[in-house]
């Protein structure tokens, strides 16, 4: 059964293609700089000065560049959806939950999740976790 891995934050994604227990490979990597930014860190080119919705606007703003991040990324998978059994998505619960929110039927349909952020693993060690989670197949 041939799967397709995406782990992603809100900031970073890889994408991997799972075989078999022996065969796990990456095919793909995002990067989203604008959706790690602290707040503080956005607009940096702008003189600083304090407003009291500062904080919201970068937050704001993060979570905007997240969301263009989430369809992105989805936009990818279903480029290559059909040539997928499943599809296994691994990101923390926020972004998880962002990704869900555009997510077609079809993808919904192979789809298997995971509440977890793989982004910072090395590739044996996703695919290890993959396994022990069984949402890859032998």
């Amino acid at each position: 059964m041939k799967t397709l891995v995406l782990a992603a934050d809100g900031s970073r994604a890889r994408l991997f293609i799972h075989w078999n227990v022996h065969n796990f490979e990456q095919i793909g990597s995002f990067d989203s700089p604008q959706g790690r930014n602290l707040p503080g860190e956005t607009n940096t080119d702008r003189s600083g000065s304090f407003q009291g919705s500062a904080y919201e606007t970068e937050v704001d703003a993060q979570r905007h560049a997240q969301q263009l991040f989430a369809k992105e990324l989805l936009a990818d998978v279903k480029q290559k959806e059909k040539d997928f059994d499943r599809i296994v998505i691994a990101a923390p619960p926020k972004f998880l939950g962002e990704l869900r929110s555009h997510l077609t039927s079809s993808i919904q349909q192979k789809l298997s999740t995971l509440t977890r952020d793989f982004t910072h693993l090395k590739p044996d060690e996703i695919h290890q976790r993959l396994m022990e989670a069984e949402t890859v197949t032998l």
